[in-house]
């Protein structure tokens, strides 16, 4: 969910306000007025419903507290599952799950919404998103296929080629490596590795690496910011509890493996910019967990502090951009707990304003206003 600044408001950093005489010699005092850069961030919570709804909150970066921007906006169909934000451009996409297609969005510093064109037909159950890094092409995983997008210059997509069918049912969030090259689709059996082709968005036939057990689903899987190990969360089939299978990375090719088998069950995780690796956790409690990570292995070691339990869930949890924060959000309640950079996670606040019990998985918009 980490992205790049993007800059709203007046152009350019500093003006030159006037010159004024100072006595009677021949310097000239230069005054120069400077505008003051101020970061803002929006969290953008998809509700999944009919019809679909999307809530938008300015997030207090001195607490994590937020308040509304915009609540009750149509999410372009019914059952919105995932929201994907652009990494360059004040545009976001969402999937609707029971619509079978995805949205695209713009968005302005005051919140404000506006729809890119109709929706596009999606893979049937869409539920995982995933922006190429260099903002061209959009992929859009339901049931055991997936589809490419190029994305226009206004935000509207276009469906480039076929679907490809997957080797399982698609999990809930996928990662790229190798500068890009390399896209790794978490499904039902395995982690499928599928090259990309630059220019055209296109997925190659994939190296698919085997799980444990053909019932065992992958749902999320984490790059490390350096580009050496991948992490996967696996929910074990035959209702055991889950693990996190760790690779060694080289270039977009998944190497020796580490595993670690858990006691509890787990949600969603997320990378960390600095390797630190955060797991939410289902269940009561709802705990928030988080590990440092073994860059060549990938194998993690949880913090001393760790876990902490959050009042309502962990289960769909991330990481907003400025790294301050880590939301959850479950059970109609949207729950915030700081995190610092050594990893320590402090107090926590909750709230249930713009949230409900079918809150999913949410993302980020992070802008610079010059003021």
């Amino acid at each position: 969910m980490n992205k790049q600044l993007r800059t709203l408001g007046i152009a350019g950093l500093v003006s030159l306000a006037g010159f004024l005489a100072s006595g009677c010699g021949t310097t000239d005092d230069v005054i120069i007025q400077g505008t003051t850069q101020q970061v803002n961030e929006v969290i953008i919570i998809p509700q999944n419903t009919t019809p679909g709804t999307l809530t938008l909150k300015f997030i207090n970066l001195l607490n994590g507290t937020s308040v509304f921007g915009q609540q009750g906006v149509n999410s372009g169909g019914n059952g919105p599952e995932v929201v994907k934000v652009h990494p360059t451009r004040p545009q976001f996409f969402v999937g609707n799950t029971l619509s079978n297609n995805v949205a695209s969005f713009a968005i302005n510093g005051n919140a404000g919404v506006g729809n890119l064109g109709a929706p596009v037909a999606a893979p049937a159950g869409v539920r995982l998103l995933a922006v190429h890094p260099n903002g061209a092409f959009l992929y859009a995983a339901g049931g055991a296929n997936i589809q490419t997008y190029a994305i226009q210059p206004d935000g509207s997509l276009v469906a480039s080629g076929a679907a490809v069918a997957l080797a399982g049912t698609v999990g809930d969030d996928a990662a790229f490596s190798n500068g890009g090259n390399t896209l790794h689709i978490p499904v039902q059996g395995f982690i499928q590795s599928f090259a990309v082709n630059g220019n055209t968005g296109a997925l190659t036939a994939p190296v698919n690496t085997a799980l444990a057990a053909a019932g065992d689903q992958c749902t999320d899987v984490n790059v490390h910011p350096n580009g050496t190990c991948l992490i996967a969360d696996v929910a074990i089939g035959g209702g055991l509890n889950d693990s996190v299978r760790s690779y060694a990375l080289t270039g977009g090719t998944l190497g020796a493996v580490t595993v670690q088998n858990f006691t509890f069950d787990i949600g969603s995780g997320e990378m960390a910019r600095n390797g630190q690796f955060f797991l939410g956790q289902t269940g009561a409690p709802a705990n928030l967990r988080g590990y440092n990570v073994n860059a060549a292995t990938g194998a993690i070691t949880e913090f001393a502090n760790s876990p902490q339990a959050n009042p309502n869930s962990s289960f769909l949890m991330g990481l907003d951009p400025s790294q301050q924060f880590i939301f959850s959000v479950g059970g109609g309640t949207l729950d915030v707990r700081g995190r610092v950079a050594d990893g320590t996670m402090s107090g926590v606040t909750s709230d249930n304003a713009g949230v409900n019990a079918n809150s999913r998985r949410f993302d980020f918009f992070q802008y610079v206003q010059n003021i």
